[in-house]
């Protein structure tokens, strides 16, 4: 979070919520390990830096030139793929511009 001259801000001012570790998603139920529970539209996985991820079906998977614009996959219209890119410069200004694409 360190691009982001907001960040700190946000939390501060309780426009961003800090959450403890994911256990376990239900439907639109977020369940975290402090017992807490949160109903969300989206979630979000910022799985670090190598821009790899195994987990995901291969099917699903992307590669560096099947992404539209870098970013959408081209046989499914739901999933995207944000910051799977190395930008230079900020990562949240190339997230943003990602994201409108939506």
């Amino acid at each position: 979070m360190t691009d982001s001259k907001d960040f700190l801000n946000a939390v501060a001012l309780g426009r961003i919520e800090l959450k403890p570790t994911i256990k376990e998603v239900s439907g639109s139920s977020v369940h975290f390990t402090d017992g807490s529970v949160k109903d969300f539209d989206a979630v979000v996985l910022a799985t670090g830096f190598r821009r790899a991820v195994p987990f995901i079906h291969p099917t699903l998977r992307p590669t560096h030139r099947g992404l539209y614009k870098g970013t959408l996959h081209p046989r499914r219209p739901r999933v995207a793929y944000v910051l799977f890119v190395m930008p230079f410069g900020s990562h949240f200004q190339v997230a943003e511009l990602q994201v409108s694409l939506f």
